[in-house]
């Protein structure tokens, strides 16, 4: 296996401007964590935006913006010589 090269996986659908990186048993379980409305809508021209936990460390994800707004965007990965994702990639442009 080929681990130099980026592996297309998938696509992203965007129809707010953002896209959120993190993992998803943490928005299911946890909903009412992260910023409050207020703190996320005063961040929004940030970029990127770090989630954190109620007890006030990072580490819960990233909001990433200001990369050209609404789309689909293809989402790579790079595989070790046993097949594991060793990076993944978001491509905005290009």
């Amino acid at each position: 296996m080929n681990k130099e090269k980026w592996e297309e996986i998938g696509i992203a659908g965007v129809d707010s401007g953002q896209i959120l990186i993190g993992d998803p048993c943490y928005y299911i379980r946890d909903a009412n964590e992260g910023l409050s409305r207020e703190e996320y809508l005063n961040n929004l021209g940030s970029n990127p935006i770090q989630l954190k936990y109620k007890m006030g460390h990072d580490g819960k994800g990233v909001i990433v913006n200001n990369f050209g707004g609404d789309g689909a965007y293809p989402i790579y990965v790079k595989r070790d010589e046993n097949g594991r994702v060793t990076a993944a990639m978001i491509k905005f442009r290009g």
